[in-house]
């Protein structure tokens, strides 16, 4: 059997970044609008607790004005903490980036006070400038450490996360030798493998193709690729596994996702479900 390598760890790190994107912009947005309904309602409070005619509305408006900029901000923080300000950066970067962003981030929120918030609110731009002080940058100097406390944390999680995916084995490819032909499969598009005496049957969603091999052997060179042995004479990758079917209490079956069925000894069943348990996948029984 000769075994070459071949890499595809770029994509998964690519998605993997894009949907931790995602995911930050969807809980800074979740945050954010949380943070603003809470400052409206003790705006609120405080105003008709000093019998004072505030309608909740207009406090609305006015904090999602004051906020509105955090909306774009927040996540950038939270990025740009994760992958400059935290872990094997140099003092240098990380004091060169800390200033950028700082200084970016407070004249966005000085020109959207002075230049939206300000007519918005139907006050004169000079005026709200000389009243500026100290204590109205306080909930911001807060969501801007809380932010980059996040981005901090994340970026240790991501460099767990980018190691697991670093460290995977490549895959593999079999060369299947026939007496007219010569076939190259990448263990990506083994989906099972089944015992035929000396031979093992190599499933792929094209076709079958017959190895010269034992179950043993396949088992070994494939090691850490995902493969499970479901049967004495099956191994199945689990990521291919479309459903399982029980039987008489147990499951006795599986169907890949291309249909085609794999039986289920005792002791493969009971492999089952630690395998979903460590992955994104939903055990379906029927």
């Amino acid at each position: 059997m000769t075994l070459t390598t071949s890499n595809t760890i770029a994509p998964q790190l690519l998605n993997g970044q894009l949907r931790e994107v995602g995911k930050i912009m969807a809980g800074a947005t979740l945050v954010l609008a949380v943070t603003v309904l809470l400052f409206t309602a003790a705006n609120y409070i405080d105003a008709t607790s000093r019998g004072a005619e505030i309608a909740f509305g207009r406090g609305l408006w006015m904090y999602t004005i004051g906020f509105l900029p955090w909306f774009a901000l927040a996540p950038v923080v939270v990025i740009v903490s994760q992958r400059h300000l935290f872990g094997d950066v140099s003092r240098l970067r990380r004091a060169l980036y800390t200033a950028i962003l700082t200084m970016a981030v407070f004249s966005a929120l000085l020109l959207n006070m002075l230049f939206v918030y300000a007519p918005l609110m139907g006050i004169p731009t000079s005026e709200i400038a000389g009243r500026i002080g100290v204590q109205p940058w306080i909930p911001d100097i807060l969501i801007f450490i809380i932010a980059v406390l996040v981005g901090g944390a994340l970026g240790s999680t991501s460099k767990q996360t980018s190691k697991t995916v670093t460290d995977a084995p490549a895959p593999i490819d079999i060369v299947v030798k026939s007496v007219s032909r010569m076939d190259v499969i990448s263990s990506d598009a083994i989906m099972a493998i089944s015992a035929q005496g000396n031979y093992v049957s190599l499933l792929t969603q094209e076709r079958e193709f017959l190895h010269r091999a034992t179950l043993s052997d396949m088992r070994a060179s494939l090691d850490g690729y995902g493969y499970i042995q479901t049967h004495r004479s099956h191994l199945v990758k689990s990521q291919e596994i479309a459903s399982v079917h029980r039987k008489d209490g147990r499951v006795r079956e599986l169907t890949l996702r291309n249909g085609a069925k794999i039986p289920v000894s005792p002791q493969g069943a009971r492999a089952l479900p630690s395998i979903f348990a460590n992955s994104d996948k939903k055990l379906t029984e029927t």
